[in-house]
Formats: C-alpha cells, structure tokens, sequence
C-alpha cells in the first residue's frame, strides 16, 4: 500500500475536501487519468492496463476515500467499539502444492488497530497495535471456570471445505477506529483488509455482519483469473457493538512496538513539517490539474 497509490488516496481525498468533486468515483477516475500507470510495455502502448497497474485500485484505499467522502457530509462522525464475534472466509484458497485436491495448511488471523501513545509529547503519532493473533493469542476464563486455549490450526481442502470459520466470542476482541484484519498461511500472508468503526451501518447493534466480497479484498482483488481464490470468495466479519472503549487506541507506556513485532516506530511531525507536507500536496495537485506528467 506504499507509494503511488498511497499519494493518489491522498490527492483524491484532498480534492474532496475542497470541494473540487463531491463524487467519489469521479474524484478516483479523475486521479487516476491524470496518473497514468508507468507499467505500460514499450512494445505496444495500446494494451489495456489493468486494475491492479491503475494508481488508485487497492480496495481499502479506495474504501478510506469514500470513508472520506462520508465524512464531510455528515456534521459529527461518532467513533464506535465493536465485540468481534467470528471471522468466515467463504471458499476455501489454493495456497499449497502439498494438498492434492488444493487448499489451504493451517491458516490462521491477525488483527491490528491504529492506536497512539499517551505521552503528551508524541500523542500525534499513530501506528497499529496488535490487538489478535491467533499464534499466540491468551486463554480466557469461560463463565463455566474451564480454560479456552486458543484455536488450535488445521487445514482445509478444497471439495471437503466450502468456509473457514474462526470463533472470536471466547477471546474477547474488541475493536475501534481503524482496523486491519491479516490472513496467513505458512507464515505468508495472503489477504488483508482495512476497515473503519466509525463507518459501520449498524441498524441492528446485537447483529451486524460487514461483507467483503473478492473485489473488495486487499491482493485477493489481483487475483482475476481465480488461481488462487474463487469467484465467491469473500469474508464476513460478525460484531456486535459494545460500550465505547478509547483505551483501544492507545498504546501503554510499557509497550513499545519493535521491529519483531512488523511495527515501525513511531514517526512524529512537528508544526512545520505538517506545513511543508502540506505545501508539496499542494503543488502535487497543481500538477495532477495541469497534467504534468513528468512526476514520479
């Protein structure tokens, strides 16, 4: 999600906000025609680009502007907290040459919020905390006093699997503001998805279910020959909405993310540097207007 794609969300929602479009899948066309893909072969520039070369194509990104969108029409966005219940990937992905029939040797799932530290002095840097990985997740203590280990991993085969379900009730985890939901197989990850709180559509608070079909899915959308996942793959994620916590999104004194954890450290800006990212955006978009095509 680095690089051009992250510079065109930027861009698009940037346009958003001064009202130069109010459309979102205008404003994403608009972008993307001004930045056209730099992988065009030499041999025949005529071909058609595909979704995946197009500057602004990864779901999630192009789900954060529309979050964007959203958000500058409403007057209050009200940050919510969630119980996730269970995870379900429906069909199952052909991720391993050594199961003769294709399947999947015992995946397991990851999940990160964005969080930020209490200390005054670096309360504007944000970066994901792990709140769910069902490597090492806890035990929990069940109301019937008996000990819940965590799930224990196996493998699905495809023809004798149509669905992985992940039951999430006995683990307790609660989520707010930006989620990142992470599927792996044989220490490789192989979806992801990116999601807001905020934004959930809850007209039934003990029963709501977000559905992310394939187009929706971070590098399963790739996928457009259906090699790997089907048609129909999709995943659905069961919440129920709990009493707001923003704890969720701090992160403790005592815990400091490294580098064995996959988490950078914290980047923090200071005044001037906020104005002078500020000022490059703005002659970004001057030359996305004027269609300078000689920025990289």
């Amino acid at each position: 999600m680095i690089g051009m794609g992250q510079c065109c969300m930027l861009a698009a929602c940037y346009l958003l906000h001064c009202s130069a479009f109010t459309d979102t899948d205008e404003v994403i066309k608009f972008v993307n025609d001004r930045r056209k893909s730099l992988v065009v072969s030499a041999e025949n520039e005529n071909d058609t680009i595909s979704r995946r070369h197009s500057p602004l194509s990864v779901p999630s990104q192009i789900r954060y502007v529309h979050y964007y969108e959203m958000m500058l029409r409403t007057d209050h966005v009200r940050c919510k907290t969630y119980l996730i219940s269970d995870i379900t990937i429906m069909t199952i992905p052909h991720t391993s040459a050594n199961i003769i029939n294709g399947g999947c040797i015992n995946p397991y799932i990851s999940l990160s919020v964005l969080a930020h530290n209490d200390e005054e002095e670096i309360r504007n840097a944000w970066f994901p905390k792990r709140i769910y990985n069902q490597l090492n997740c806890i035990t929990k203590k069940l109301t019937n006093n008996k000990l819940k280990k965590q799930q224990p991993l196996r493998s699905y085969i495809i023809g004798r699997d149509d669905k992985m379900t992940f039951d999430m009730l006995p683990y307790d985890v609660n989520v707010r503001g930006d989620v990142c939901l992470s599927f792996f197989s044989e220490g490789e990850k192989l979806v992801q998805l990116y999601f807001n709180t905020c934004f959930i559509n809850d007209n039934d608070q003990d029963n709501c279910c977000l559905v992310f079909d394939k187009e929706f899915i971070d590098i399963a959308c790739d996928d457009v020959y259906h090699y790997t996942y089907d048609k129909e793959f999709k995943i659905m994620i069961h919440l129920k909405q709990v009493k707001d916590d923003p704890s969720i999104n701090i992160y403790k004194l005592h815990i400091v993310p490294s580098s064995n954890d996959g988490v950078d450290p914290p980047v923090v800006y200071d005044r001037d540097e906020y104005k002078q990212m500020e000022t490059e955006l703005r002659e970004l978009l001057f030359m996305y207007t004027y269609g300078d095509t000689n920025i990289v």
